[in-house]
């Protein structure tokens, strides 16, 4: 069972690579996967040097995920794709993609935390095409890597993915009072105009 521990645990670092390096963009102010601040500055050459180092660092987390085996019994999923629904929405965007794909992915990732599942979601806005596509790569290979962990673990990664539908099941309770305390302070702003006072 030691043995067993150790092993999901290597497994999780290793997948947590890539996520780290999402996150340590988002605290330095800079974009998670590839940046296009630079573009933004008017710098192309520093934006292009920027996802080639994104491309770099997303490379190295696949190289250490196992391929992925055909789709069968070894494949398992946990929840089918055509019926999974969620209270969460993503924030506007001008990107293009399957937004209930990318948060059935989302939702079920083990690597990353309840808050940097926020944290990532309130940055969607700002990220371009390029590292919208980069992080759905990354989190179907997640996925794909503790699938077949599983057979392995079972009961480690059992117990993983109902941690991480508790912190799901908790952020979408969240996802109402949030809209709710938007809808008071909007009301109160209103009141406050019709009064003169704002």
């Amino acid at each position: 069972m030691a043995d067993d521990q150790q092993q999901t645990t290597q497994a999780s670092e290793e997948s947590n690579q890539a996520p780290q390096n999402i996150q340590s963009g988002m605290s330095t102010g800079a974009s998670p996967v590839g940046t296009g601040g630079g573009a933004q500055q008017g710098d192309g050459s520093a934006a292009q040097t920027d996802e080639q180092e994104a491309d770099r660092r997303v490379q190295e987390f696949l190289k250490s995920t196992p391929p992925p085996e055909p789709r069968g019994s070894a494949y398992k999923h946990t929840e089918d794709f055509s019926t999974f629904a969620t209270a969460v929405a993503l924030p506007g965007h001008t990107t293009i993609f399957d937004e209930k794909y990318f948060l059935y992915l989302f939702a079920g990732s083990l690597v990353l935390s309840l808050p940097e599942k926020k944290e990532i979601l309130g940055r969607i806005p700002q990220l371009s095409q390029f590292q919208i596509d980069e992080l759905i790569k990354i989190l179907e290979e997640e996925k794909q890597k503790f699938d077949l962990l599983e057979n392995e673990h079972p009961e480690q990664i059992q117990k993983m993915r109902v941690e991480t539908k508790r912190d799901w099941d908790i952020l979408e309770m969240e996802i109402p009072k949030q809209a709710a305390s938007e809808n008071a302070n909007n009301e109160a702003e209103e009141i406050r105009k019709k009064l003169g006072l704002a």
